[in-house]
């Protein structure tokens, strides 16, 4: 989700918020309370601006969780701590580590407020125990509903959040004493400086995160295991024969585009068409931009990672589709549209205009071709969508691999990530295959694929790489 999509939203429930608020204190304080019962306490101002405050983020934070969430499939539960970190680290996705520091921010104004509003919990284990409180509650709610998962991840981000607003307040404090040229004792110094620690810890572990993978010569597998698998009840066996010798694979490098490169790639899929790209109307996503002609009937998605494109024709009939084209009749259509497409592809005919070519590490120039195209094909040879995955890859390094039967070790040792229907206890390997999967940097890195069974999607990915 971009941030100007959770800026929409946060405002869209800020302004639900204050709406409600306004009401629940009109009704509640002015009309109920001082009219029907005659009380006669009054409320300053800067107690109503705290209350608004704190009930209008109480809408938000049930809105954001409960109301906006769409509903779960499959498991309710994760008692994995640090998973989310671990996927997030595994594709290094800037939306995934945006959710984890917001699921953190979420909390900082609750411990920011709830000691400023109510006296009694000043003190900092009650602020830290109402944030874990709350949490659980909200994830339970979350799983019961079906709106969310059970995750201690959100939990344990959450009370971070509510121990960095908590440490911010007392930061305030402490300064608006200063002002006030009040004396800080030595026990409201150590206090305000322990308070700190959550604040400090966090800044430090991101910044640290982020520096290490920058670091880094090469970028991360989303098939690296996230938690060792319960093999108890499984049982492995294996059809296959396992080569037993280490060796050596090459590493492929695709292109990375910059912003300039995914805009002249799409002005160059549209000139086909002879439209040109509508600057005003772009949305911009972490790794993918999406690119409007003027009318809005053409797009096309560019994606850094090997400009790989997504086109689309509103003005081509989708229905009215041609059948029966050859390799080479949809090689030539798909030229005219700037997709080149190896002779060794594999083609298939899926029937109505639709056509699909599968490139499996082809090697042309000097390079490397490896993905998946798609075409639907109208009656005049023109297309209402290309779905190009084809990458051309270069030669990077040769990088020492570990074999076979290493791999299918780590397998029997859980260290893989499970995608089973846990009622199985038994699964046998038909086949083990050298691959390559793309990582979080634009590398081709080399993997083993156990296959379990005849269909495509019963996988095991195993990385190849040995550490260095």
């Amino acid at each position: 989700m971009r941030i100007q999509e959770i800026l929409q939203i946060g405002i869209y429930y800020l302004i639900v918020g204050a709406v409600a608020v306004c009401i629940a204190l009109g009704l509640g304080y002015g009309i109920i309370y001082r009219k029907l019962m005659k009380g006669s306490k009054r409320l300053t101002v800067k107690q109503l601006i705290l209350a608004a405050a704190f009930m209008i983020y109480v809408v938000v934070v049930l809105g954001v969780t409960l109301v906006r969430g769409q509903e779960v499939y499959g498991g309710l539960v994760n008692f994995h701590i640090f998973r989310s970190y671990r996927e997030a680290w595994n594709n290094f996705s800037y939306a995934e580590w945006r959710n984890i520091i917001l699921n953190i921010l979420l909390f900082v104004p609750l411990g920011f407020l709830l000691p400023w509003l109510f006296y009694k919990a000043r003190k900092w284990w009650i602020v830290y125990l109402i944030c874990i409180g709350t949490s659980v509650v909200i994830e339970f709610l979350q799983m019961i509903t079906r709106r969310g998962v059970f995750d201690l991840d959100d939990i344990m981000n959450n009370t971070l959040g509510g121990m960095i607003g908590y440490g911010l307040l007392v930061l305030f404090m402490r300064i608006r004493d200063k002002v006030r040229r009040q004396h800080l004792s030595g026990k409201q110094k150590q206090v305000l400086i322990y308070c700190q620690i959550p604040l400090v810890v966090a800044v430090i572990g991101f910044s640290t995160i982020f520096i290490v993978y920058q670091a880094k010569e090469l970028g991360n597998l989303s098939s690296t295991y996230l938690n060792r698998q319960d093999m108890s009840g499984l049982k492995v066996s294996s059809v296959a024969e396992m080569n037993q010798e280490a060796g050596t694979a090459e590493i492929y490098q695709a292109v990375i585009g910059t912003k300039e490169d995914m805009l002249n790639t799409a002005e160059e899929v549209f000139a086909v068409v002879g439209v040109k790209v509508e600057p005003s109307n772009q949305i911009v996503y972490d790794d993918v931009t999406v690119y409007y002609s003027k009318d809005n009937a053409q797009t096309v998605w560019v994606y850094s990672k090997g400009l790989r494109t997504w086109f689309t024709d509103a003005n081509v009939d989708g229905e009215d589709r041609k059948g029966g084209l050859t390799f080479d009749e949809v090689r030539q259509i798909l030229a005219a549209y700037l997709v080149e497409v190896p002779e060794e592809a594999e083609f298939t005919d899926e029937g109505g205009g639709y056509y699909t070519m599968i490139v499996d590490m082809v090697e042309a120039d000097g390079n490397m071709l490896d993905g998946i195209c798609t075409v639907n094909i109208g009656e005049n040879n023109e297309v209402s969508n290309i779905t190009n995955d084809i990458i051309t890859y270069q030669k990077y390094k040769k990088v020492e691999i570990i074999s076979e039967q290493e791999a299918y070790e780590q397998l029997l040792d859980g260290k893989f990530n499970g995608y089973y229907d846990e009622d199985i206890s038994e699964i046998e390997v038909v086949q083990v295959k050298s691959s390559y999967e793309l990582d979080s940097k634009g590398f081709y890195q080399p993997v083993y694929k156990f296959m379990l069974d005849d269909r495509e999607e019963s996988i095991i990915i195993i990385p190849a790489l040995r550490k260095f």
